[in-house]
């Protein structure tokens, strides 16, 4: 069975770069408008097909970013990208 060894978010809502490797078990916890949603958003949108502009983070202009990126790569050093 394969696994999620780490999950990278580029410019995804609230999210400028993040890395996560996960365990067996996580807690996501913080204050409002940190990203915890945006954590879930982007990795269900991996999965999903179609192609979903909204998730592109908002630059201090307020525009929206060029593109978006979410990369989950497996344990046994499968990468899954997906660009928005």
């Amino acid at each position: 069975m394969m696994r999620v060894a780490e999950v990278s978010i580029t410019n995804i809502r609230s999210i400028a770069s993040m890395v996560l490797k996960p365990g067996a078990l996580n807690v996501v916890t913080g204050d409002n408008g940190v990203g915890k949603t945006s954590i879930l958003m982007a990795i269900q949108s991996v999965f999903n097909g179609g192609h979903t502009p909204g998730l592109r983070r908002r630059t201090e202009s307020g525009e929206y970013s060029k593109k978006g990126e979410i990369k989950l790569t497996l344990d046994d050093s499968t990468v899954i990208l997906r660009t928005i």
